[in-house]
């Protein structure tokens, strides 16, 4: 009885008050946009500030870190903020989200402390690793909230998130490395600067939204969602079937990236893994950017394509391609002419040496950011087992590549593997779009002509 209750809660008709009512599209860009591109421009602060304050060696020893620690807590996120996004017909609650991934980041934790006892790395670089892992930990709570707020389409509430903890952190993590020129004093107050935004505000903004609701008598979406976690085996069970596919995809995603830095680490060493991740992090700033405009438009085109729209789904995905596009042309033409200045002026003049390895993972990053505009289209359409093959392939090839070039080739034959590998990506996600529009289109054909 009590689940048909809540079944009934889930698929009623929405209305909304003015504090949850939905931005329009073009406010959730500009404030996703804006949110993201200070968060990772603080980010990349951050990594500026350790390049100039510690050693290189240090730098890659955070890098191998973040390469360690990445993977697992991704494949532990399953990839559950896209669908809360584009759960249009309310299929779970909040609070089965929020329980789901307290349990997954707990054992994410586990595993990452098995790594570490395991690894034989040095106690220091042990330490990092461990801090760092309590700091995605955090940033994988706010995640999931990050998901609510987004389903519901105001993404102000997430970029002042995003802007405070990436001012707070910038300022909290330069004042420690300042004083001490340690990179672990620095990990250690990210982690508890991330940690306190996550407990004083990003909660906060969430329990504002659900009570201003279940206070207004003309809402009623505000009745079916709890903050607190809903612990049925059930739904739990059917939301970890659902979202299975997507954490090994994205935790594939994240494997095409760490595998050459571990590859880096083991043959060329921390300096220079250090020097590599300095300059592609230049290329994340480009990413994070895309990012906010696919995560501002996925709710859009799942709508969309849920409600047979395709030609409105089909006009807003091409649009996001086209601006991506736009964004990765104009960072390979910033890299080409100002590469060596710029290097020498944002970290220090030894990363002015390498201005070529910066075109080529600037023109790896272009095809990267319509790749990710790209697959974010493909979630909208919650065909989640489709990303599968075409990252077991990618990863693959990424080791394969990895094992083959930089051993011999260093830190270029590790772009220039990357840059293929999107080449790759890329045409395998154009194929997969075609088909899927294509059977989707046919299938609304046959209901019109029944």
């Amino acid at each position: 009885m009590k689940e048909k209750r809540i079944n009934t809660c889930v698929n009623m008709e929405i209305k909304v008050s003015p504090t949850s009512k939905r931005l329009s599209l073009w406010h959730n860009f500009s404030w996703s946009v804006t949110g993201s591109s200070v968060y990772a421009g603080c980010q990349w602060g951050i990594l500026v500030l350790l390049a100039k304050l510690t050693t290189s060696e240090m730098v890659g020893q955070f890098s191998l870190g973040l390469a360690i620690t990445a993977p697992i807590i991704i494949f532990s996120q399953l990839h559950l903020r896209a669908v809360q996004a584009t759960d249009a017909k309310y299929e779970y609650e909040f609070g089965h989200y929020i329980a789901l991934r307290l349990m997954t980041t707990m054992l994410a934790l586990i595993l990452i402390a098995c790594v570490v006892i395991w690894g034989g790395y040095s106690h220091f670089t042990a330490l990092i690793i461990l801090v760092l892992g309590i700091f995605k930990a955090f940033e994988s709570m706010s995640d999931v909230l990050y998901g609510f707020i987004q389903k519901h389409e105001r993404m102000d509430y997430i970029a002042r998130s995003l802007v405070l903890h990436g001012i707070s952190s910038i300022i909290v993590v330069g004042c420690v490395v300042l004083f001490t020129h340690n990179v672990l004093a620095g990990v250690v107050a990210l982690a508890t600067t991330r940690g306190l935004v996550l407990f004083t505000y990003d909660l906060y903004n969430v329990k504002v939204m659900l009570n201003d609701n279940l206070n207004d008598p003309t809402s009623t979406w505000g009745k079916c969602f709890n903050i607190k976690p809903t612990f049925r085996v059930r739904k739990l069970k059917a939301l970890i079937q659902l979202t299975l596919p997507l954490a090994f995809v994205m935790t594939m995603i994240s494997l095409k990236t760490n595998i050459p830095r571990l590859f880096i680490d083991d043959y060329c060493g921390a300096r220079e893994l250090g020097i590599y991740t300095a300059l592609a992090y230049l290329v994340v700033v480009g990413n994070t950017i895309v990012s906010s405009i696919g995560q501002s438009c996925v709710p859009r085109m799942a709508k969309y394509y849920a409600t047979g729209e395709l030609n409105k789904y089909n006009s807003l995905l091409f649009r996001i391609v086209s601006l991506g596009a736009i964004i990765g042309c104009g960072g390979m033409l910033v890299a080409f002419f100002f590469g060596p200045s710029l290097l020498a002026a944002i970290y220090r003049p030894e990363y002015g040496q390498y201005p070529d390895l910066l075109v080529i993972l600037f023109s790896a990053g272009a095809l990267s950011y319509i790749n990710s505009l790209l697959g974010y289209g493909l979630t909208a359409t919650r065909n989640f087992k489709i990303f599968l093959l075409p990252y077991i392939i990618i990863t693959a090839m990424a080791f394969t590549l990895s094992v083959l070039v930089i051993p011999s080739y260093g830190l270029k034959g590790a772009a220039w593997a990357d840059l293929f590998l999107n080449l790759i990506n890329l045409v395998m996600f154009i194929i997969l779009l075609h088909k899927n529009t294509w059977r989707e289109r046919a299938k609304s054909t046959a209901k019109d002509i029944v």
